[in-house]
């Protein structure tokens, strides 16, 4: 009699099962790097299972789904069988985690995850690398994976001690805690990086899903056929997309995100970047064009008016002031901005500076108007901004401005230099601190700036990421009331020999070399007049 067996598919389901589970750990990794700079990639079954690519090291991951009550140590050195169950050499798990990139310059980590946990021969590799001094086990581990390895020692010289030390062992119970994991690494990172709170979870989830479903993709390309790059999550296109998909949600909800602030742009560049054989020194002329032979003064005074909450409001009051009436929100600002009306070209130095950071490097200003002890006289430190670089440390940015009244603008723009290097020798180092005490991280976007405020570090340790910047107005004459056509190569010439004027000092004295300044030159037909209609205007406006 024939005997009807029921069709088993368990192994099918089984490896499906492990391939997804992969996928998802994958994805989780992806999501961190969303939040970790240091991650540059996550390679998607290029070396190892993955491959977690970073600043100083790379990762190798190995995904283990294979059902077990307890991972013990023997099974990390159990080797696979092949043609007619003959055992293979160097085929465990330890092997091939050992043998990864032989040829790889910089250290290795590596890592395993399993759905299952470990016994008590394994505890050991659950505890975090950094905190495992004094813990026992190692010992113990290496003697028992010798034993069983002879001692082997793998082509890159990573011997078993060297991989017991940089390996750690992570268990994911199920598919849903990698996912929850990972929507709320996608949660934490779109108001981090972008200053957003998504919409709905579904919002959140979708993310998720597209995440994954690259992962997949690329997990599935052809090592033979493909490069590397083509089965790798670069962090740059992450961040490009992931962008991309936080602006959608907010403008389906109608929500505004801090950095994209719909403010115009008060003076625009003239021409090309200034430049000196010094790195360090950096240059642009901005200016306001002429309409109708007529300059824009008007145009000008009438943005200016737009940046005032902005520069005047602290972070919170602005943050608030949608929730005010119209009587409340004009008293606040009023009583701030006619505080510093008293001097109008201070004022509206202060004002251009800031929305050019803003509006040419999408910063994060930190509001503050910082009272400074020098050796003679009280300093004022009014301009402050984060820039963020990715993947680069975050720099800071502190400005600034005088619209000069002096009719010699290049004697005067000496003086500028030299006060300038003087407040950074006496009082800068010292107004990190405040800057730190005094930025409101709950208003800011995720930044790395406070090793650089730190007073404890050296502020030359930090001066790679620190720019300093001028702003400086002066009249010209060669713009004129009507306007004098065809001036604009005069005043090309005329602003680069006085930015070359500035930087003249490096020629003969490197002492301040290695600071970075950027000069912004704004060339006007009459400052007189745009700080009385600028005057007028405020006034008026509040």
């Amino acid at each position: 009699m024939d005997v009807k067996m029921e069709p088993n598919d368990a192994g099918g389901v089984a490896a499906k099962h492990g391939f997804i589970f992969q996928d998802c750990v994958a994805a989780f990794y992806v999501t961190q790097m969303l939040r970790d700079k240091t991650i540059r990639r996550i390679r998607c079954e290029v070396t190892d299972d993955i491959d977690v690519v970073c600043d100083d090291f790379v990762e190798f991951v190995q995904v283990k789904t294979t059902t077990k009550t307890l991972w013990a140590q023997s099974d990390l050195v159990v080797l696979s069988k092949g043609a007619k169950n003959k055992k293979i050499p160097c085929s465990s798990i330890l092997h091939k985690s050992m043998e990864c990139e032989p040829e790889l310059t910089v250290p290795r980590k590596f890592r395993i995850v399993t759905e299952h946990p470990t016994n008590v021969t394994l505890e050991y590799l659950l505890i975090s690398r950094d905190e495992r001094d004094g813990k026992p086990g190692r010992d113990e581990l290496i003697k028992y994976l010798n034993s069983k390895t002879a001692n082997y020692v793998a082509t890159s010289g990573v011997d078993v001690a060297n991989w017991v030390d940089a390996a750690w062992w992570q268990v994911f119970r199920t598919m849903r805690e990698i996912e929850l994991l990972g929507i709320r690494n996608i949660r934490l990172a779109a108001d981090e990086l972008h200053g957003a709170i998504l919409s709905t979870e579904a919002s959140a989830e979708d993310i998720w899903r597209g995440i994954l479903d690259t992962v997949t993709r690329k997990g599935a390309l052809s090592r033979r056929i493909h490069s590397v790059d083509s089965k790798s999550y670069l962090r740059a296109d992450l961040n490009t997309w992931f962008q991309g998909r936080v602006e959608e949600d907010q403008k389906r909800v109608g929500r505004k995100i801090y950095v994209k602030r719909q403010l115009p742009h008060i003076l625009v560049p003239f021409r090309a970047p200034l430049s000196t054989p010094c790195a360090k020194r950096n240059g642009l002329v901005l200016h306001q064009q002429y309409s109708m032979t007529r300059y824009r003064y008007k145009h000008i005074v009438d943005n200016v008016c737009k940046w005032l909450d902005e520069v005047f409001l602290r972070p919170n009051e602005l943050a608030d002031i949608h929730k005010l009436s119209l009587v409340e929100q004009s008293q606040r600002l009023k009583n701030t901005v006619f505080a510093s009306l008293a001097d109008v070209r201070s004022f509206l130095g202060r004002v251009l500076l800031h929305a050019t950071i803003r509006q040419t490097h999408s910063s994060q200003p930190i509001p503050c108007m910082l009272y400074l002890q020098g050796q003679d006289e009280e300093k004022i430190l009014e301009n402050v901004h984060i820039v963020r670089r990715d993947p680069e440390g975050d720099e800071l940015w502190v400005g600034f401005s005088e619209l000069v009244t002096a009719s010699n603008i290049a004697a005067r723009l000496h003086e500028i230099r030299d006060e300038l290097y003087e407040e950074i020798m006496e009082c800068f180092s010292s107004a990190r601190g405040k800057i730190l005490d005094i930025k409101d991280d709950a208003y800011l976007l995720r930044h790395d700036i406070d090793t650089i405020l730190d007073e404890s570090n050296s502020f030359d340790s930090h001066l790679h990421r620190l720019r300093f910047v001028l702003f400086i107005g002066y009249d010209s004459t060669l713009l004129t009331e009507p306007e004098t056509l065809g001036h604009e190569d005069q005043l090309e010439q005329e602003t680069a020999a006085l930015f070359e004027k500035f930087a003249d000092d490096l020629e003969h004295d490197p002492t301040f070399a290695k600071l970075t300044i950027n000069v912004f030159i704004y060339p006007a037909p009459s400052l007189e007049t745009l700080t009385q209609l600028v005057d007028k205007k405020v006034r008026e406006a509040l």
